[in-house]
């Protein structure tokens, strides 16, 4: 018979994370590719989750929907830690956090989601510094004239604010369009696009958007270099380009080749991958801090856990923990500019030194 000191110790505290994520939707895609990376992750590491427990809520990626996930998992489900992705739904969600003092964890690049706010921590780098990376690379190969067209998203907002904060003097960026993200006739923009000037031409758009560019581009014979953000990074979306992605670029955090070999085997596709990898560094790093926990840890404690200073070797390659006084928490990973060839990505350029 055990000793109570031995039933003790064999009793581990469940530890609860609220998922807040966009499952239904304009960017139903990224929660999925969340999903499956959390699905992921338990298989590939059961007995490091035997004493975690996730519950999911759909934000519908809107800053209103995450409200009432958020009140939900912490009035309801007592959840221990709250992960939300995206900008909107974390620039709502997290004044709710510092305000209750309850721990949050934000998959966004939006900075200032975590600046001054001790009960925020992002997982991934600041728009800034993507911003940068890119910038860089154009340098070394003489663009200094940039035309962008956009959807009507934050984060694209925020990565365009933060380029031209970055821009030398003899540098410039247009964005020629502002377009709904439901827009997908692109026969005007093309036709505006052709008669303009430019080293480099932005695609900030959803991926059925950039299908439909494209395919409008080469009905009207618009040959240009193109380069984008995450969306780019998709054996899926290249394959539906035909041909029309070829010498691409694009730039955010990195994917190991291992995990999207392991992802794509799994799930029979690569969509939003970037953020399925961040996605799983967050949960497999979560089940080494806290599924063996004893008792329920302090706010206090969760916070300490995450903010230890070393070198984890993630699926988005390997990052640290950073506490900027002007940028807030995060995860800092390197960040890579890649260039599409064919059905494969070629790294060209790789930022893991971030200041001007």
């Amino acid at each position: 018979m055990l000793s109570a000191e031995e039933v003790r110790t064999e009793q581990k505290y469940e530890f609860k994370i609220g998922l807040i994520l966009a499952q239904t939707g304009p960017w139903a895609e990224f929660g999925e590719a969340q999903s499956q990376a959390i699905k992921l992750a338990l298989e590939d590491y059961p007995n490091k989750f035997s004493n975690i427990r996730f519950i999911t809520e759909d934000s519908r990626g809107n800053g209103k929907d995450a409200v009432t996930a958020y009140n939900k998992l912490h009035s309801i489900d007592k959840v221990d830690l709250t992960f939300v992705w995206g900008v909107e739904p974390a620039l709502a969600v997290a004044p709710l956090a510092e305000q209750n003092k309850t721990p949050l964890i934000v998959s966004a690049i939006v900075s200032s989601t975590a600046r001054n706010r001790k009960y925020v921590i992002r997982t991934i780098n600041y728009a800034e510094q993507q911003a940068q990376t890119i910038l860089k690379y154009f340098r070394t190969k003489g663009i200094k004239k940039i035309a962008i067209i956009k959807a009507q998203m934050s984060f694209y907002d925020i990565l365009i604010e933060g380029m031209k904060k970055n821009l030398h003097a003899d540098e410039s960026i247009e964005v020629i369009e502002d377009l709904l993200p439901t827009d997908n006739d692109f026969k005007r923009v093309v036709t505006k696009s052709k008669k303009m000037k430019f080293d480099m031409f932005g695609m900030f758009l959803s991926p059925t958007q950039i299908l439909s560019f494209l395919k409008e581009a080469k009905i009207q014979k618009f040959d240009a270099s193109f380069f984008g953000a995450s969306p780019f990074q998709s054996h899926t979306l290249i394959k539906q380009a035909k041909g029309m992605m070829d010498n691409s670029i694009f730039f955010h955090n990195d994917v190991s080749q291992e995990f999207e070999t392991k992802y794509i085997e799994r799930f029979k596709n690569d969509i939003q991958i970037p953020w399925a990898a961040n996605a799983y560094d967050f949960v497999t790093l979560s089940s080494e801090l806290f599924n063996n926990l004893e008792t329920k840890p302090t706010t206090e404690k969760i916070l300490e856990l995450y903010s230890q200073d070393r070198i984890h070797n993630g699926a988005g390659s390997s990052y640290h923990y950073v506490n900027s006084p002007t940028e807030g928490k995060f995860f800092e990973y390197p960040i890579v500019v890649k260039k599409i060839i064919g059905q494969n990505f070629q790294e060209v350029f790789r930022n893991a030194a971030f200041s001007e």
